[in-house]
Parts: C-alpha cells; structure tokens; sequence
C-alpha cells in the first residue's frame, strides 16, 4: 500500500478551483535589485516590499499574472505590521515540481521542521535548520551506494554526517559555524557509541580547524613574532586558562601530575584543551 503523503496543513478555505494551498514566504534569498519593488494592496492601500537583505521570488510581469490567476490574494483586513497580500503554494505545484525524484517523498518545509524538532530533542540536539533523518537517508540512498563519499558544507547539526555514517557513507562535514562543528562532533561520538553496541563497524573521524579558526588565532597569539616567540606565548596564554578554569572551579593547582590539572576536595580535575 503506498504511503500517505503528509499534507494535513494544506487547505482551501477560499475555495480556490486549483487545490488546497498554505500561506508561503513571497521572497528569495537571492535576486537583483529589479525584484525588490512595492506591492501595494488595492483594499486597504498597505505598502510592501521584501524583507532585508531579500528580494521577490517573482518579477513585476509574473505578478501581474499571480494576481489576475489567483495564487496572490490580497487582504481586505491585516493588522498594521502584517503583509497585505498572501501568496499561496499549492499542493499540486509540490507535487509536480519534486516529482522527477519520486524515489523520494517531499513534504512542505514546515513539517519537516516539526518532524526535526521532535528528534532533535530526543537526541538532545536543538538545532534550527536540522532536517529530520529520514529524509536524509532516503536522500542519500537514492544518490551513492555504500563507500561513496557524501558531503555537507553546511552541515549544521551534523544529520547529513550521522545518516552518512550509518549507511556505511564517507563523509565530510564543513560549516563555517564554530557552534555547528562542536553539534556536529558530539552527534557523531553518540553514533560511534550506537553502532559499537550494535557491534557494527564505523570509521573514525578527526576535526579540522582551517584560517581563523587555528588555536593561535582565536586565544590572541600574536602572528608578527617568530615562531619560537610565538610558541612561548602560546604556553603562556594556555597556563592563564588552565589558572582561570582552576579559580573558576575553586580547585588547587597540582605541578607533578601529567594527568590532572587540579584537585577539589577528594576529586581530581583534568581540563580540556582551550580549542
């Protein structure tokens, strides 16, 4: 029996001959500067142009013909702070624009994030543009067979990697977010630990740190002085934390332990490296 596809948010409360349709965002992320004309609402005279930094997702003659066609409805009352128009994506236009993948099944974006949401914090991982595993792994087993490479430059929360992981994938993960990379790291040690006590095989990973994200860089070394003067204040700068960290913590220093940094009461205190 072929599976129902999720549509429950989709409606047609005006009627509309074409299908049941939602309220979607009008603009784009990208465009030029033509795209980023007034849309003035006949009824109530309201004023709007796209959000910052955004553009329409249709030109002046496409909007013409949205509004004379219906997929753009202007409303005869909105509250003062609330654009003047709807523009609706119907359940059909979903449906045919993905249909070339029908290996896949697509379901509009809002539920995907509720879906997301939902595991995201079973895994205790609150990430705000994560995409449920699911779909990612439908994703890549319609696209690589298992030893291909598969790669996220955004990798985000890190679904792409752990997914990738799983299906016996390799994989990179890049973001530019320092937040992203740790996310990523802590989801990829819990599917490590999943897969060994699944007794299965999964591949060990390392993180690469590139440009500004170089420790020197991000604790203040300054790059000007030769290496081994750089090196010296590195040392420097790495005792002041593990000094900071210590007070922080109301810990005593131990000097002869090559293991821990420090000691409370009757507890031993080991700190992480600054990076």
């Amino acid at each position: 029996m072929e599976k129902k596809k999720k549509f429950d948010n989709y409606s047609n409360p005006d009627n509309d001959s074409k299908d049941d349709w939602i309220a979607g965002d009008p603009s784009a992320a990208s465009g030029s500067n033509n795209l980023r004309f007034e849309i003035k609402n006949p009824y109530t005279n309201k004023i709007d142009f796209p959000p910052k930094n955004r553009f329409w997702s249709f030109s002046r003659e496409t909007l013409k013909t949205y509004i004379r066609d219906g997929k753009i409805k202007f409303k005869k009352n909105h509250k003062k702070n609330e654009r003047g128009f709807i523009f609706k994506r119907y359940k059909s236009e979903l449906k045919s624009f993905f249909s070339p993948l029908s290996s896949i099944e697509f379901i509009d974006n809002e539920y995907l994030n509720q879906v997301a949401t939902k595991e995201g914090k079973s895994l205790g991982l609150l990430y705000p543009t994560q995409k449920p595993s699911a779909l990612l792994e439908r994703i890549i087993k319609a696209s690589s067979n298992e030893g291909d490479l598969v790669a996220d430059f955004f990798c985000g929360s890190g679904t792409t990697c752990a997914v990738a992981e799983k299906l016996d994938r390799k994989w990179i993960g890049s973001d530019l977010g320092k937040f992203a990379i740790h996310t990523t790291r802590k989801r990829m040690i819990g599917v490590q630990r999943e897969m060994k006590q699944s007794g299965k095989d999964y591949r060990a990973f390392e993180i690469l740190n590139l440009g500004k994200y170089e420790r020197q860089h991000y604790i203040g070394v300054n790059m000007n002085l030769r290496e081994k003067d750089r090196e010296k204040q590195l040392e420097e700068k790495e005792k002041n934390y593990i000094k900071m960290i210590l007070q922080a913590y109301s810990a005593t220093a131990l000097s002869q332990s090559t293991v821990f940094h420090g000691k409370k009461s009757d507890r031993m205190v080991a700190i992480g490296p600054i990076d």
